[in-house]
């Protein structure tokens, strides 16, 4: 990470612990039942690691939210159409995915790491 760069992560989703299962809560008041662990313990140690993925996921989500829209209108102000905006980033996405998938080739993984 850059230097001076701290990143805030959103308050939800949270995850909780009861007793031996783990629920997910969201913004909404919605919950979601995770899973039972074994034991109390078990259950506290599950539910932090899990809400701070979740709550990395949805920080990435809105990061590339706001990434995407203004890449989108620098590529409109380049005088890219409106309708072939969207195709042009897709395009360009699944050529960063095979870049991703070759670097991981090269680095060990045999290429069946579903989230490359």
């Amino acid at each position: 990470m850059r230097e001076g760069v701290h990143i805030l992560l959103p308050l939800y989703p949270r995850a909780e612990a009861r007793g031996t299962l783990v629920f997910v809560l969201d913004e909404d008041g919605s919950e979601l039942f995770w899973g039972r662990e074994g034991s109390r313990e078990e259950a506290e140690v599950v539910a932090g690691e899990l809400q701070l993925e979740l709550r990395a996921i949805r920080y990435v989500e809105n990061e590339l939210g706001v990434f995407l829209s203004e890449m989108s209108d620098g590529l409109t102000d380049l005088g890219v159409p409106l309708e072939h905006v969207a195709d042009v980033i897709h395009e360009g996405y699944c050529n960063f995915m095979r870049m991703l998938k070759k670097v991981g080739r090269r680095d060990g993984d045999k290429g069946d790491n579903p989230r490359l």
